[in-house]
């Protein structure tokens, strides 16, 4: 009989975003927490310092890595960058404002509201694409810290599409079978004889206490 390790990851949604706050699409463009957004990253940090932590990984884009990175400091380990936690590439969604979307690309944007799981952004990544990609990058992270603890700084979109697939929601059922994360919120999810299973999800009872949980609200 094989022996196998568990391998466990918390997973955090980046704090809150200038695009969230200011009602646009940032996909892959690079925008820095606000000023609620550090304050919610330091208390998940906080949450999350008498965690075992053996390695922290995260999205390359500042909002992500900079939440993560507040986790980290608490364990002294450094943050790999890694792309393959990215958020979805908007394609010509990217910067624009929610109502702009809406106007220029009515349909998809009536997906994106109605059933997001089937939404493909113009020029940009498909929701299903982005789930496959996240989840190939999880896998990779898993195989190679077996029985580890893992930290993942990473934004909603990605992980509500990889929490999709390893659940076997169908993405036509995604828009109705899971809500969004709150922003800074931990996903517990574990990993063993190659299987991922999710423990706890978008765990976020430390910023209600605090008073500083928000959840991503695009208006059009």
């Amino acid at each position: 009989k094989c022996f196998t390790m568990i391998t466990r990851f918390m997973l955090i949604r980046h704090g809150q975003s200038e695009s969230n706050l200011n009602n646009f699409f940032a996909g892959q463009t690079d925008v820095p927490l606000t000023e609620q957004g550090r304050k919610q990253g330091i208390a998940t940090g906080e949450f999350l310092k008498n965690e075992h932590v053996d390695a922290v990984y995260s999205s390359d884009l500042s909002r992500a890595y900079d939440t993560a990175c507040y986790a980290a400091e608490h364990h002294g380990l450094e943050v790999v960058k890694s792309t393959g936690l990215r958020e979805i590439c908007g394609g010509r969604w990217e910067g624009r404002s929610y109502p702009d979307i809406k106007e220029t690309f009515p349909e998809t944007y009536n997906t994106w509201v109605t059933n997001i799981g089937l939404t493909a952004c113009e020029d940009g990544e498909c929701v299903q694409q982005v789930g496959e990609r996240f989840y190939a990058e999880m896998e990779r992270i898993a195989k190679a810290n077996e029985g580890k603890s893992i930290i993942i700084g990473t934004h909603a979109l990605a992980l509500r599409a990889f929490i999709t697939i390893v659940k076997g929601i169908p993405f036509e059922k995604m828009h109705t079978e899971l809500p969004w994360v709150s922003n800074a919120s931990v996903t517990y999810v574990e990993y063993e004889n190659g299987t991922f299973t999710v423990t706890y999800y978008g765990y976020d009872e430390h910023l209600k206490n605090a008073g500083l949980a928000t959840v991503l609200r695009a208006k059009a």
